[in-house]
């Protein structure tokens, strides 16, 4: 996946300003809102004959802008071997990396079917677009507002709370979706 290394390299680029990321990130879920009710639109007026055409395209895109990002050289240390082992090992690392993949398996099934099954409940490819339009909308006013909650809450707590609301959203999904 990209995304990560894209997130370290904003991340460093940011520097001293971590906080700062929130911010930047909204307008990536604002660019999504708008392809997805756009695509969603395009997909019930025309063939979708041209959706590989500009996937490619953007892609493309994509590719030089990454040219223009510039090179970051790091000098790194070396610890002790066995060190990165040792740490995996640590309960907290274990429970953090198992909820991470137990919601990365969640997603991926919602990612890859939850339009698909949309569209056979009878809804319209444009309202698809919209409802995932309405979680991205949450996202950026967390986005907006997480620095603050990082500073009141915490790490811990905001990924607790998180997985939570996520474990929350799958039991309103599995009850609602066939009465939107």
């Amino acid at each position: 996946a990209v995304l990560p290394q894209h997130e370290v390299i904003t991340l460093r680029f940011l520097g001293d300003h971590p906080e700062r990321y929130s911010r930047l990130r909204l307008w990536g879920s604002v660019g999504f809102i708008l392809a997805v009710v756009g695509v969603g639109h395009l997909y019930e007026v025309s063939d979708i004959g041209w959706f590989p055409w500009v996937s490619l395209a953007l892609l493309g895109f994509i590719f030089l802008s990454s040219l223009a990002i510039p090179s970051y050289r790091e000098e790194t240390k070396r610890g002790p071997r066995g060190k990165l082992l040792a740490t995996a090992r640590q309960k907290p690392v274990v429970i953090f990396l198992a909820a991470g993949i137990l919601l990365q398996i969640a997603h991926g099934a919602y990612y890859s079917f939850f339009s698909i099954y949309l569209e056979a409940m009878g809804y319209s490819r444009t309202v698809i677009g919209i409802l995932w339009s309405i979680g991205v909308i949450a996202e950026i006013i967390v986005f907006i507002v997480m620095h603050n909650l990082l500073i009141g809450f915490g790490v811990r707590l905001i990924l607790i709370a998180s997985l939570a609301l996520a474990a929350l959203r799958w039991l309103l999904i599995g009850s609602v979706a066939d009465i939107l």
